[in-house]
């Protein structure tokens, strides 16, 4: 499967030059063609066809390779947007991925509007460090050190015919409980919320779930925000400065 990456040092007047990287996928029959496709578009610079084949193989293989070259395509299409929330689930199922961290950190540049992380600086270090781990990783962890820590008191429990839980146990039992922690604060997102985007320029946020309630401020296309709850068409959002209200569905889409 060709993955298709920028090269760093290269100016937003450049538009980015295109550089190959080659991953294997093995995928066959009509998805595959459409992949073949989408890239092939891409090439001839036909970014809106290559854009709709792209989320055709995404229907049943979504896998970060596609929403990368779909984020590139939706970016060389101008849509900052959808650039961005492609590259936040590529990122989301490849966190440690260089090409997707470059590249949305180069788009965010285009989102005029600066969030200070209010957070303190324990948190905003646990956050840093989740970013590079998936969840499953964080619950398999888990798991391993759960099924090791019932085995150790299974034969403790044979052995001397009593519940010991010693040194090692304890070890374990604190590893155990930090990683499922872990698990938990990634799933949670340290309790900001759902990862979502905003869709559309100058998207509305007001103070309450309805188009008469006053409005709070506005937030451009392509800001990363956090839903906290939802209520019909609304989502409650949250942004990291500990800015809050409501703004509609339609103008946001979660990662």
């Amino acid at each position: 499967m060709t993955r298709f990456s920028w090269k760093k040092g290269i100016t937003s007047g450049s538009v980015f030059g295109a550089l190959l990287v080659l991953v294997c996928w093995g995928v066959s029959g009509s998805e595959g063609n459409s992949f073949q496709d989408a890239n092939l578009k891409y090439r001839e610079g036909k970014f809106s066809e290559a854009v709709e084949l792209y989320e055709q193989t995404l229907r049943l293989h979504p896998v970060f390779e596609v929403f990368y070259n779909l984020g590139n395509a939706y970016f060389k299409n101008k849509q900052i947007g959808k650039a961005i929330l492609n590259y936040e689930r590529a990122l989301k199922l490849k966190p440690r991925d260089r090409d997707i961290r470059f590249n949305l950190n180069f788009v965010n540049r285009f989102v005029e509007y600066e969030v200070e992380d209010k957070r303190n600086w324990h948190l905003r270090s646990l956050a840093r460090f989740l970013s590079r781990l998936t969840g499953e990783e964080c619950l398999t962890v888990s798991l391993i050190g759960y099924f090791v820590l019932a085995v150790q008191i299974f034969v403790g429990l044979i052995h001397r015919k009593r519940f010991v839980l010693g040194a090692m146990g304890f070890t374990l039992l604190y590893v155990t409980l930090s990683t499922f922690g872990l698990a938990v604060a990634k799933y949670t997102h340290l309790g900001a919320g759902s990862e979502a985007v905003i869709m559309k320029n100058q998207a509305e946020v007001r103070y309450g779930p309805d188009e008469n309630d006053r409005l709070a401020f506005r937030l451009p296309e392509g800001l990363k925000v956090f839903v906290k709850k939802e209520m019909n068409d609304w989502y409650r959002i949250e942004l990291l400065n500990g800015q809050s209200g409501w703004a509609m569905k339609s103008q946001i889409s979660v990662v």
